[in-house]
């Protein structure tokens, strides 16, 4: 079964990552930091295996590897440096905690995946904003707790609860 692993790391600093599970394939990890180890600027997308540094995951079902694969194409296309976005709206390229970082790149992947989460621009954007601002992720467990609840019929694993 094609799955998506989502771990947060607690240590400092806190981290989200991601790791496609594919039935006929080896897993692809994908997480978003700022290079060179800054905390502001430009972001990457990190690939190496997370496997044995996380504090807590979740792991949902996922339909297919086809729908892993689109994730994928839509995370790289839309998160690589300079891939989507033009001369009027550099800030999207960088990294920004709490605006574009490693959680809201996890929360992307989820929603790729066809997992429930809020949006960004539905957060930004709402008529509700106090209600919406209830839901930003700010810790990267607070992201897992989260989709944990948007999605419970999908949890194939946790260690959220122990």
């Amino acid at each position: 079964m094609a799955d998506l692993k989502i771990i947060a790391e607690l240590t400092p600093p806190p981290h989200n990552a991601c790791r496609l599970g594919f039935d006929n394939g080896e897993p692809v990890w994908l997480g978003f930091q700022p290079d060179y180890g800054r905390s502001l600027g430009a972001g990457r997308i990190d690939l190496r295996d997370r496997e044995h540094e996380h504090h807590h995951f979740i792991r949902f079902a996922v339909e297919s590897d086809e729908v892993l694969e689109r994730a994928r194409q839509i995370v790289f296309r839309e998160w690589n440096v300079g891939a989507k976005y033009t001369e009027h709206d550099r800030t999207a390229q960088n990294y920004y905690p709490f605006v574009r970082d490693c959680i809201t790149f996890a929360r992307d992947v989820a929603q790729a995946c066809g997992l429930r989460a809020p949006a960004w621009d539905d957060v930004l954007d709402s008529a509700w904003h106090d209600h919406w601002l209830s839901r930003i992720d700010f810790l990267p467990q607070e992201l897992l707790i989260r989709l944990y609840h948007y999605n419970e019929d999908r949890v194939l694993e946790s260690n959220l609860l122990s």
